[in-house]
């Protein structure tokens, strides 16, 4: 069915007489805008996402508010933005999203026609109780690539934040200055013909400046840097673990060129990019001993769950053939190498 705001009954109304005379007017207009914003409800008023427009207005009410009389925001060529399917590309700063949140009531007050803007969250968001509640209310879901493909398909307006929390992250003296960000968006974009409009927000760096927190004990003022290793030290003395734990200070990569001690087990965890990952298997797996193990955390069987390197790590430990597949424990992959003479019979050819 199509989008119907729901008819006031007389307790609203009751209420809504004690509401004063500007904000009914501003609820009213809101009340109007949604109602032109092209979607499909089904019988109990959700569109496919689990948008409710009754919802969007209460939310949209004090967000308004905000944008209007607190952050006074300024929108420039807004009728650019072409009806239909759209792909809104913007930095990101600021440790909560007011800027997304400013973003979506530009394109709900000042668009022609109105749109209600739909977010990529991370991950994370659909777990934080009551706030997965809201978003999804809102309108927006979790940053897949098939939630951005299934919402562009349908003619919605999607924005996202290639930078992530990278974005959210930066310090002061980061302001203005972009992060790494994913392009991710592009294929998308490509794939489901949309255009893309970026989108430059400017005052969140520093309407809510990110600063690093951390333990004044771990910091050295002599080299302006966090240094935890002798606190690693004190406790590894504490624990009486200086015979067995050895720490070792360096990249990975030119420990792995000189190691020549057979090790037990080779632990990869942490370096999520393929240079990184492939670098760690390549430079450590050869000095595992047969009957040792190789450990590779965060696997995920598809990209919509994570980062697909360490799986594609995995994937190059099995194919070699020197190492046999033991069960999983939820994302930790676990491989013991074979004997040589196992191993001998299960080499690619």
């Amino acid at each position: 069915m199509a989008n119907e705001m729901t008819p006031p009954n007389a307790i609203s109304d009751l209420i809504g007489a004690f509401k004063p005379l500007a904000w009914r007017r501003l609820e009213n207009e809101i009340r109007a805008r949604i109602a032109r914003v092209p979607s499909e409800l089904n019988g109990y008023g959700y569109d496919h996402y689990g948008m409710h427009p009754e919802d969007v207005v209460r939310v949209a009410l004090p967000g308004s508010l905000l944008y209007q009389r607190y952050f006074k925001v300024e929108t420039h060529d807004i009728d650019r933005v072409p009806a239909g399917r759209v792909l809104l590309i913007a930095n990101h700063a600021g440790q909560l999203p007011f800027d997304a949140m400013m973003l979506g009531m530009a394109m709900l007050l000042e668009a022609e026609p109105p749109r209600i803007c739909r977010g990529m969250a991370e991950y994370w968001v659909s777990e934080l109780p009551f706030v997965n509640v809201v978003a999804t209310r809102m309108g927006s879901m979790v940053g897949t690539p098939r939630n951005c493909v299934s919402m562009l398909e349908n003619d919605e307006c999607v924005m996202v934040f290639p930078e992530g929390v990278r974005g959210m992250n930066k310090t002061w003296k980061e302001r203005y200055r972009l992060q790494r960000f994913g392009t991710g968006f592009m294929r998308l974009a490509l794939q489901t013909g949309t255009p893309i409009v970026p989108v430059g927000i400017v005052g969140s760096e520093e309407q809510q400046p990110g600063e690093g927190f951390f333990d004044p004990d771990t910091y050295d003022p002599r080299v302006q840097m966090i240094d935890t290793l002798p606190l690693f030290r004190q406790t590894l003395a504490k624990a009486g673990l200086e015979d067995t734990v050895l720490p070792m200070v360096g990249r990975s990569a030119v420990f792995a060129r000189f190691w020549s001690i057979p090790l037990g087990l080779v632990f990869i965890d942490g370096g999520h990019s393929y240079a990184a990952a492939v670098g760690d298997y390549t430079g450590w797996a050869g000095h595992i001993m047969p009957g040792g193990f190789l450990m590779i955390h965060d696997i995920f069987a598809s990209p919509e769950q994570g980062g697909q390197a360490p799986r594609h790590v995995y994937k190059l430990a099995l194919a070699s053939g020197l190492f046999r597949e033991l069960p999983m424990t939820k994302t930790l992959g676990v491989l013991q190498r074979r004997s040589p003479e196992d191993a001998a019979g299960n080499l690619p050819e």
